[in-house]
């Protein structure tokens, strides 16, 4: 979180998405995200990140396994890590084709389109 603090936010980014999560990114798509985030305010965003962050989050997976109602689950298929958890959640997993982590982005069209099968419209 320091580097949001202390660096320029186009570098901090640059780093950001050559994490193995955004590997489904082309280098147009990185250069895209770069930009459009380094507009942001460093300081927010280390804030947010620190508040939001996995590592302080609750591990709600056995909750989410047990669960009694409709739980609808969205990931890119290039996004293994989060394909692994809907798999041991067993929930139903909607696959938004040709996309990773950044499956809004990536394929918007995919999303909406399951949302849409969720929704029943």
């Amino acid at each position: 979180m320091q580097r949001f603090l202390t660096e320029p936010l186009t570098a901090v980014f640059a780093d950001w998405y050559q994490q193995p999560v955004f590997a489904s990114l082309n280098d147009d798509q990185r250069r895209e995200l770069v930009a459009l985030r380094s507009n942001n305010n460093g300081a927010t965003l280390a804030a947010m990140l620190e508040a939001t962050s996995l590592a302080v989050q609750p591990d709600l997976r056995a909750n989410l396994s047990a669960r009694t109602f409709a739980f609808y689950y969205l990931c890119g298929e290039r996004d293994s890590k989060f394909r692994a958890l809907a798999a041991e959640l067993a929930a139903d997993c909607h696959v938004i084709p040709r996309a990773g982590h950044n499956a809004h982005r990536e394929n918007p069209a995919g999303v909406i389109a399951s949302l849409a099968q969720i929704l029943r419209f």
